[in-house]
């Protein structure tokens, strides 16, 4: 369920790049990437590889091949789409795609740290996503180096987060100061690391009730808060005047929530359906890499076919993406990503490293 739930994270982000204004559905997903990541990456330092030294290294050695591979595939596909179609689409549907390169773009593009207090706002991005990978990669090695070692220090983490996000508020900053800089994310990652000390307390018993039914009302409440909140609730159009904010840390708290009850329901599900769930969960990392380049391919096809009547963005160059991207996805995931995964296999330790 866990996998099922990351990849239609990640169609979310998808259908709210490339179907174009009216479903502003893509933001929210990104806070729970974090908070999934979070609970994650604290997961298995604790439980696969531990505090030591090696354990780090280990840990740190297999979060990359994790995400570089399938990176440089994904930023190569971008460079082989200007080469062969031109900035004349690739700017059409994303403007990061360019090949105005200085010296700092070749680093930034090839590690995926873009340094910039809004990493968005640093161009040109190959992957355009990717700015959300610098911050991903921040807290993976926070991580790794210990901030959630211990429940104390994520419940001081959570309350440094808590405070710059009032903050913001407080000095009325917009929304992008809560969203993309490295200490907005704070707050969600540190929500998904509580998880983990949530599920080791007895409070864990409150998520094993009515598992499957309170699972898909918090689904539906999920998609219903980025809806509301994404399109209608800070349109002055519609009159309402609720603060975007509430809709981002109801989206963090409701996000919480579920994966508690879809970790519990995993944990009881049969061997059959959890490998069903993370071979669904396998689609949505290329999925979040992939998408825009897909797009472009799509917005080129039907661009040379009926010339003049497709917008870049919209129904068509949607609909043709998602029936490109899936088996594009397959194939990296068994061309790429196959032989990387056994060799992170080799990496993971049998057991936790003594301290």
């Amino acid at each position: 369920m866990l996998g099922v739930f990351r990849t239609v994270l990640a169609l979310m982000v998808a259908t709210y790049h490339l179907l174009g204004t009216g479903i502003s559905i893509g933001i929210y997903p990104v806070f729970g990437f974090y908070i999934i990541s979070g609970y994650l990456m604290t997961l298995i330092i604790h439980d696969r590889y531990g505090f030591s030294l090696s354990g780090k290294i280990r840990f740190f050695t297999n979060r990359a091949l994790r995400l570089y591979p399938l990176y440089w595939f994904s930023a190569s596909i971008s460079v082989i789409l200007l080469i062969l179609v031109g900035e004349v689409y690739t700017t059409q549907l994303n403007k990061a795609i360019n090949t105005d390169f200085s010296t700092r773009d070749y680093f930034q593009n090839i590690t995926m740290i873009f340094i910039n207090w809004l990493p968005i706002h640093e161009q040109p991005r190959l992957v355009p996503p990717t700015w959300a990978l610098t911050v991903e990669i921040f807290f993976y090695i926070l991580i790794g180096l210990g901030i959630s070692r211990k429940r104390k220090f994520v419940l001081f983490w959570l309350s440094c987060a808590a405070i710059y996000a009032i903050g913001t508020i407080i000095l009325g900053q917009d929304w992008r100061h809560r969203y993309f800089p490295l200490p907005g994310a704070a707050f969600p990652f540190a929500l998904g690391a509580l998880t983990y000390f949530v599920r080791q307390t007895g409070a864990r018993r409150v998520f094993q009730h009515y598992n499957l039914v309170i699972t898909a009302i918090l689904s539906g409440t999920f998609l219903a808060n980025a809806i509301f909140f994404g399109n209608f609730a800070a349109s002055l159009h519609a009159g309402l005047l609720l603060p975007e904010y509430v809709g981002f840390y109801l989206n963090a708290v409701i996000v919480f929530t579920l994966l508690l009850y879809i970790l519990e329901f995993d944990e009881r599900s049969t061997n059959k359906v959890r490998q069903f769930g993370r071979s669904i969960g396998d689609f949505s990392y290329p999925i979040y890499l992939l998408h825009w380049q897909v797009g472009i391919i799509s917005f080129y096809i039907l661009d040379i076919t009926s010339p003049g009547v497709f917008a870049a963005k919209g129904a068509s160059t949607f609909s043709l993406t998602l029936f490109l991207l899936i088996p594009i996805c397959w194939a990296a995931l068994k061309v790429i990503d196959a032989p990387v995964q056994r060799l992170r296999r080799t990496i993971r330790p049998g057991q936790v490293s003594a301290d």
